[in-house]
């Protein structure tokens, strides 16, 4: 089993999809949970935030526990993470720290045979990784520490998962901090000269002019593209498979329908694309959050 280093992927994964990172292991909190789909405007109250932040807490704590982390001590971890907020811990080597965890599970067989030393250097090194990370998260400065470390600690030692009751609060709050994150973006990119505005919302840039004809809705296309999300983070990438693609116009999402009417062959543009005229409440798979806005580059080659 390879076990997944850098927890910078592990938190956001969480923080964004409300869930787990590995594709198997919610199965049971999927069956029962949804996102909430509208999203709401009052500000969320402190018992709200104690909610979150024990929730979050449960959900860490199983998700380190599936990746086979026996090293950690839960309530060293959550005590270790409690005083780098409290001390504002600065200065991190966060590059040095992944090498020394990195050579200490070369030489523990993935942290399988371990000497006491090796446990606490790497109990240490990771509650001070997941500290650096968890500086970017959404409800970072809000967290209620000792409601985080109770979820954590009782989700480690006991397996304990959040209620349905529970989760629905903390997946509607990343709902709305991927929502809010998107709309921010798109507010301030849309005051570049170079991006214009359609009445839907669509943002779009033009790179390179073409000089053919424009599709219908009822065209199939073929294009060249790369999806990211507004992190720069590649979900998928047409360039990477090595060949364009090809598509209906009207089978896509309501960004591209809309985007692809507005090139001629041979034009290069880049769409900004509202959550609403993407993936919407639901998000797309595991790469994709609820609540995303997307940024394509698309070079449309051909209309058939």
């Amino acid at each position: 089993m390879k076990i997944k280093l850098f927890p910078i992927l592990l938190s956001f994964a969480l923080i964004s999809c409300g869930g787990s990172n590995d594709e198997n292991s919610n199965d049971e909190e999927n069956d029962t949970v949804e996102v909430v789909d509208s999203l709401q405007t009052e500000s969320y109250v402190a018992g709200d935030m104690n909610v979150i932040s024990t929730v979050y807490g449960n959900i860490l704590a199983l998700n380190l526990k599936r990746q086979g982390l026996s090293f950690l001590n839960a309530e060293k971890f959550t005590q270790d993470v409690s005083d780098h907020i409290a001390n504002k811990t600065a200065g991190l080597q966060v590059d040095t720290l992944v090498s020394q965890l990195t050579r200490i599970q070369k030489a523990t067989n993935n942290f399988a045979v371990m000497t006491d030393d090796q446990k606490s250097d790497a109990q240490e090194i990771f509650g001070t990784l997941f500290y650096f990370d968890f500086q970017k998260a959404p409800f970072f400065d809000e967290l209620v520490v000792k409601n985080f470390g109770d979820g954590f600690v009782d989700s480690w030692n006991n397996g304990t998962q959040p209620s349905q009751e529970a989760y629905k609060v903390y997946a509607d709050y990343n709902a709305k901090q991927a929502s809010k994150k998107g709309d921010d973006f798109l507010v301030e990119n849309a005051k570049r000269s170079e991006v214009k505005v359609t009445e839907s919302g669509l943002q779009y840039e033009m790179i390179r002019e073409g000089n053919g004809e424009r599709p219908s809705d009822t065209n199939t296309v073929v294009a060249h593209y790369e999806g990211t999300l507004i992190d720069g983070t590649v979900f998928d990438s047409s360039y990477d498979r090595g060949e364009p693609t090809e598509f209906p116009l009207n089978r896509v999402i309501p960004g591209w329908t809309e985007g692809l009417q507005l090139m001629d062959i041979g034009s290069k543009y880049k769409l900004y694309i509202p959550y609403n005229l993407g993936y919407g409440a639901q998000g797309a798979g595991a790469q994709i959050p609820p609540y995303s806005a997307l940024i394509f580059t698309i070079e449309l080659k051909e209309i058939k």
